[in-house]
């Protein structure tokens, strides 16, 4: 228990060190200070490294780092666009398609606007739910519900929410789709023919930790009675 103590104390002064320098390769000079004081507490854990080996640890932690860091979090530009256009970017409606084809525990989906094109979709997001997908469908205050969600939902892991009138905030404007707390579209494009095919838009696609934090703000607004809960 000492010695990962130890290791764990050495690990941090490590981290804090690579954030200080911006080479990509680390070398450590005995003629300074900062890097003296590191290798001999390197050296103290581990006598048998030379200079260049240490040199050659640090790249490899300082590597670590930045390929974690990359796949943590990352954006890739979504749009909707003619087809006929030569753009290295994928559609809006495959990327759709695909966060609720491939989640596996949960879907968050939020509508400002929408039209009869996405039933489609909403038989989709019902099937998904018959499946033990949990869906959460947000919709604005100004879209009539039953228009379409009159249907035999038949599923305990589908709930509507619809915005409530309010003072402060006047609608639920937000365009997003969101897959096991993991991966996240946010787009200009509305849930209708023109947001998903017929319009120009761009939105982004968003994988990583921090994609939890569209979770929790829609649980915040659900606990401040901000939306009204339909099925």
């Amino acid at each position: 228990m000492k010695n990962l103590t130890k290791l764990l104390v050495l690990y941090e002064e490590i981290n804090d060190y690579i954030d200080t320098i911006e080479e990509d390769y680390v070398v450590l000079s005995e003629n300074n200070n900062k890097d003296l004081h590191l290798l001999n507490h390197i050296r103290k854990l581990f006598p048998a490294l030379s200079p260049l080996e240490v040199s050659s640890l640090l790249f490899l932690i300082k590597m670590g780092r930045e390929n974690h860091k990359n796949s943590e979090n990352k954006v890739e530009i979504v749009g909707t666009y003619p087809s006929d256009l030569d753009v290295n970017l994928r559609q809006t409606v495959s990327v759709v398609r695909q966060l609720i084809l491939e989640a596996e525990k949960s879907i968050l989906i939020t509508g400002y606007s929408i039209s009869e094109f996405i039933n489609e979709i909403i038989e989709l997001l019902i099937n998904r739910s018959r499946q033990g997908v949990k869906v959460q469908f947000f919709i604005d205050k100004g879209i009539n519900a039953r228009a379409f969600f009159n249907r035999d939902i038949n599923s305990t892991n589908f709930k509507i929410y619809q915005y409530r009138r309010n003072e402060n905030f006047s609608s639920l404007h937000a365009k997003v789709i969101m897959a096991d707390n993991k991966r996240a579209f946010v787009s200009s494009s509305n849930l209708s023919y023109n947001g998903i095919v017929n319009n120009i838009e761009i939105g982004t696609l968003i994988s990583g930790e921090k994609v939890n934090s569209i979770a929790e703000l829609f649980e915040k607004l659900l606990l401040k009675d901000m939306f009204v809960k339909i099925t």
